[in-house]
């Protein structure tokens, strides 16, 4: 892509040491990551000029590597910059001949050496997969016709054992792609080999494989969607998900997280089992219009008995309740962004504060606003809205007044939380492309 090419000429211009771990074609709609070893003594001249083309640096915790990514409006584009030859925290070769033998492409591009190419591919697919990928096959092969240097190859090699699995990866290299158990002894043997040879490499190795993961987490992305029902919510969620599948190099999950359905929790279980439900009626109004002489219907006892009642259960349900959410969260959401993930919310726990499914509630509403306050903010709330009658026309659920009445509900209730504003006035997928660059500017400063 043109990004790629943007990069490379960078590279040139600034004098940065490279040699591109692939004889690659840059124009390639399909390419979304591309693989380069960069001289550690240029990384800051390299980590320069991709900033200059809007990459940002994602923690991978991983030595001698970096992943740099930019989104260009439509694709997440990746660069996974080596400054070592290394895999799995095993340096497997050194750089110094590697760049005196380094040739160009027809383009001028700086690539590996043919025999340094397929000592990459061998370690690098061994190393990192214990087999030789199929869609590197091809690429061995080819290298492998006319034969390479031996001699040289030898040299490189020069432990025994990693000399003879080499061979016979370059007799039958097809086997290393079929044959599993083979090709998995192989990689134990070299792993072994590499590490023997030295110290450092069996400590990489130690912390790439035991420590890495546990030490170095990436911090992912959570937006919530949230707007009167007839918004648009699913629809334009449906539209962010094709268009995050369609960008690549992202996971990204939807969850439910709103107040009034799909019950997580064996907290709620049991209080919907009991029957339990917070009171439509202000029984603590009623008793003041009982005191005043002004309430004839009920007794002062009954009075009495259903505002004890009703303050029970109201208590119970926005405990139930917010132990639920709590369940949610750390079952599918605090998991997933641990992992660097995009989490989109459909609804979130702000519908609570002024909102008991399709009617406003007074009642509680200092607990309410405990329950919200503490509680983990998204990164970002995607606050949709829409003229009233718009809305009553797409989902006659609400009638206008009712719209406009919840509308200034959620205004209040997001007022002090980072909110994009989206007016649900064009197509799903455009206004899906500004939540997705949104969600993507967000992604790519947090990792």
């Amino acid at each position: 892509m043109v990004i790629y090419r943007e990069l490379i000429k960078h590279l040139a211009d600034r004098g940065v040491r490279y040699s591109l771990l692939r004889d690659t074609v840059l124009d390639d709609p399909q390419l979304h990551e591309l693989d380069i070893l960069v001289w550690p003594e240029h990384r800051r001249k390299f980590v320069a000029a991709a900033q200059e083309l809007g990459f940002a640096a994602r923690k991978t915790g991983i030595p001698g590597k970096e992943v740099l990514a930019a989104f260009d409006g439509e694709n997440l584009r990746l660069v996974d910059v080596h400054y070592a030859f290394i895999q799995e925290g095993l340096v497997y070769l050194s750089l110094p001949e590697a760049l005196r033998r380094l040739r160009k492409t027809p383009e001028g591009h700086s690539i590996l050496s043919r025999e340094d190419e397929l000592l990459h591919l061998f370690y690098h697919n061994l190393l990192g997969k214990n087999h030789l990928q199929e869609k590197h096959l091809a690429r061995v092969k080819a290298l492998l016709a006319p034969l390479p240097d031996l001699a040289y190859l030898k040299q490189r090699l020069s432990h025994p054992k990693i000399w003879n699995c080499f061979e016979q990866f370059i007799l039958r290299p097809e086997t290393f792609s079929k044959d599993r158990k083979l090709a998995g002894k192989s990689a134990r043997e070299i792993r072994r080999a590499l590490m023997l040879r030295s110290p450092a490499n069996w400590l990489r190795w130690f912390y790439h494989r035991r420590l890495r993961k546990r030490l170095h987490r990436r911090r992912g992305v959570h937006f919530a969607f949230m707007g009167v029902d007839g918004a648009g919510k699913s629809t334009i969620i449906r539209a962010v998900q094709q268009q995050l599948e369609q960008a690549g190099g992202v996971k990204f999950y939807t969850v439910y997280m709103g107040p009034w359905g799909q019950i997580r929790s064996p907290f709620m279980r049991l209080y919907k089992k009991l029957r339990l439900t917070p009171p439509e009626e202000d029984w603590l109004g009623r008793l003041r219009e009982k005191l005043q002489g002004r309430e004839k219907e009920h007794s002062l006892p009954l009075l009495l008995k259903k505002l004890i009642s009703g303050k029970i259960q109201g208590w119970l349900y926005y405990f139930a309740i917010y132990l639920e959410f709590w369940y949610r969260y750390f079952r599918e959401v605090r998991p997933r962004l641990r992992k660097g993930a995009i989490v989109l919310s459909d609804r979130y726990i702000y519908d609570l504060k002024y909102i008991y499914k399709d009617r406003p509630v007074e009642q509680f509403k200092w607990l309410r606003g405990l329950v919200c306050r503490f509680y983990p903010r998204p990164d970002r709330v995607v606050y949709l809205q829409n003229d009233p009658d718009t809305i009553v026309r797409r989902k006659p659920q609400l009638n206008a007044g009712q719209i406009r009445q919840f509308q200034g509900f959620y205004r209040q209730a997001l007022a002090a939380y980072p909110v994009l504003e989206v007016l649900t006035d064009r197509p799903p997928e455009a206004l899906a492309r500004q939540v997705v660059s949104a969600i993507m500017e967000k992604h790519l400063q947090s990792a």
